[in-house]
């Protein structure tokens, strides 16, 4: 387990959370949770959203890099 906390407080008053890799048959499930509280006002479900969006392109980013790795190509 990875687990991260932002410490310079700069865009949110709280964030912190961890990524988890669980083996399942045929492959890998990643499991990522985050509590944040922004320090600006903001909706709760306009966070949500942007949460889920961004956690979608990281973990597509992952994957996309795990692939070149098999193939043996090198970091960008």
């Amino acid at each position: 387990m990875i687990i991260f906390e932002d410490v310079l407080h700069k865009d949110f008053k709280f964030y912190a959370g961890s990524w988890a890799l669980e083996e399942i048959s045929g492959g890998c499930r990643v499991r990522y949770q985050i509590q944040a509280a922004p320090d600006f006002p903001v909706p709760n479900f306009i966070v949500k959203g942007i949460f889920m969006e961004t956690a979608r392109n990281l973990l597509e980013e992952v994957r996309l890099e795990i692939g070149k790795r098999a193939r043996g190509q090198t970091m960008e």
